[in-house]
């Protein structure tokens, strides 16, 4: 009896922990969507409620260590892609080797489960912490390499090795909105109408003959979202490609990713990833480092130190001209939650 109490009031804690966390993660959710879609707060905080709720229930499918149960359980979740249907669409593009490049939503997962559990091809999908979280525990990789995770570098190189005479069909799956290189390997296009930091991952690996480029594309219909795989209009050019190659490519990217968060926001799972690529959230991050930089050394004036006063001077102007450069580089203000 005291052991089943004890399962019981071990339940119950971790139910309500659960609950308080979802609750957290919905508040947080809301000024994101918010800042983001600049939209009523009401509206984001509802929207917010339902990623949460939603991708409470996903990661509860994947750390449950029953793959076969999960994917049953993912098969009855109401998503505006119809997964079957975008399969066949799927296989209209099916070529020696193409690329899948998905912004991260539960439909996003349901489709490349399906996809990989339905078909010949191999898949090498980019290991970044949403994957590896939400996507590894319902993808078991197989030692024929049907399924692997590699990093972008991995992924380059594997691409490679491909054109140096493998014959196997092969996808290669990236995640646009919220993979994450090096500095000097990211672009700035619009997203959401504003400027941010997408990878050239995708760009790299198309113009080195992956393609056809998929996605999701999709329309409203009936008061409903409706999503399917749609292409990128453009073949891999012969010559390798230039500069206004991969820009062009990475708009065509953002505006088609644009179109899905607005449109379907409560399947988006990398809100807060996305978040972090913005261009003015990124110049607002630089600005607060810089002030708390301005305030040590005002910390450390205020302490007596021998600090010269010409050079303090120098030190606090300088701060204040780059806070300033970044304010006035920054798209234009949102408000913020009140």
């Amino acid at each position: 009896m005291k052991s089943l109490l004890k399962h019981w009031g071990e339940t119950l804690l971790s139910g309500m922990r659960g609950r308080f966390s979802e609750r957290e993660e919905a508040e947080a959710l809301a000024y994101l969507i918010r800042e983001m879609l600049d939209i009523p707060a009401r509206e984001a905080t509802i929207l917010a409620r339902t990623c949460a709720s939603r991708r409470a229930k996903l990661h509860r499918l994947c750390a449950s260590g029953k793959p076969e149960q999960s994917l049953r359980r993912l098969k009855r979740m109401h998503l505006p892609l119809d997964v079957a249907k975008a399969a066949r669409t799927f296989e209209t593009y099916s070529s020696s080797v193409n690329l899948l490049s998905l912004p991260f939503t539960a439909s996003s997962i349901h489709l490349l489960v399906y996809l990989f559990h339905n078909g010949q091809r191999q898949f090498r999908f980019l290991n970044t912490p949403l994957a590896s979280k939400y996507l590894r525990p319902l993808i078991v990789e197989a030692e024929d390499g049907g399924g692997v995770f590699l990093s972008a570098a991995e992924m380059v190189e594997d691409s490679r090795g491909r054109r140096r005479g493998e014959a196997s069909a092969t996808t290669y799956v990236t995640f646009p909105d919220h993979q994450l290189t090096r500095a000097d390997t990211m672009w700035r296009t619009q997203f959401l109408d504003e400027d941010y930091q997408f990878s050239t991952l995708e760009p790299l690996l198309f113009l080195r003959g992956c393609g056809p480029l998929l996605t999701l594309g999709g329309e409203a219909t009936g008061g409903r979202a409706h999503l399917d795989i749609i292409a990128y209009p453009a073949p891999p050019p012969a010559d390798g490609g230039a500069e206004s190659d991969v820009s062009a490519l990475l708009k065509w990217l953002g505006e088609r990713m644009s179109v899905l968060f607005r449109l379907a926001p409560a399947d988006v799972v990398s809100w807060e990833y996305v978040y972090a690529r913005s261009c003015r959230t990124r110049a607002r991050n630089t600005v607060m480092k810089l002030k708390e930089v301005e305030g040590y050394i005002q910390a450390w004036r205020s302490t007596g130190a021998s600090l010269n006063a010409e050079t303090y001077a120098w030190s606090v102007k300088e701060l204040r001209e780059l806070q300033g450069a970044l304010h006035g580089s920054a798209p234009r203000p949102r408000a913020t939650l009140g």
